[in-house]
């Protein structure tokens, strides 16, 4: 159905990755709203990593210019939250735990931003022999919540100091 994937004017979608098996700490998985399909299009996105690098607002200001991130937020698997809104030329993305409480990661402003734009989930490896992976389930519009501070049930993965960038997750 191409209106699923096509949309014109304003619009506020959310998602919940539910689960991400990365092929390395740089795979990423997004809510993503482009002007084409075309690989160097215009974009902005909402994206989440398996590493520390967490989540993070990400956008292309011009047709094959490089992409730029902006914003920071934790991975909270298996419920992370993504959203994304386009508000005129104006797309903002979001991030949250429980799909109500959300946190703004940044917005950006393109000029003359086309009507109508491809809405979709994007997945992506860089290692180009290894898949990554994710479900994404929910994708809805986002009709309410408040925005604000980001609500956890947990600390977020750290490093387990100042000095160094280790990180224990896990005690056996």
């Amino acid at each position: 159905n191409r209106e699923r994937y096509e949309r014109a004017g304003d619009f506020d979608v959310r998602v919940r990755v539910a689960n991400f098996t990365a092929s390395d700490a740089q795979a990423k998985a997004a809510l993503m709203a482009r002007e084409s399909l075309q690989t160097n299009s215009r974009f902005a996105g909402t994206v989440t990593t398996p590493s520390l690098a967490g989540a993070f607002f990400s956008y292309r200001l011009s047709a094959g210019g490089s992409a730029a991130n902006v914003g920071s937020g934790p991975t909270t698997f298996p419920n992370m939250w993504l959203r994304l809104k386009r508000g005129g030329n104006t797309l903002t993305g979001f991030v949250s735990a429980d799909g109500s409480s959300w946190s703004t990661l940044g917005s950006i402003t393109l000029s003359n931003l086309a009507p109508t734009l491809y809405i979709g989930m994007a997945v992506t490896s860089h290692k180009p022999n290894e898949t990554a992976t994710a479900q994404f389930r929910q994708f809805s519009p986002a009709t309410d919540g408040t925005t604000g501070g980001l609500r956890l049930a947990r600390e977020p993965l750290g490093p387990a100091s100042r000095r160094t960038g280790l990180v224990i997750s896990e005690f056996f």
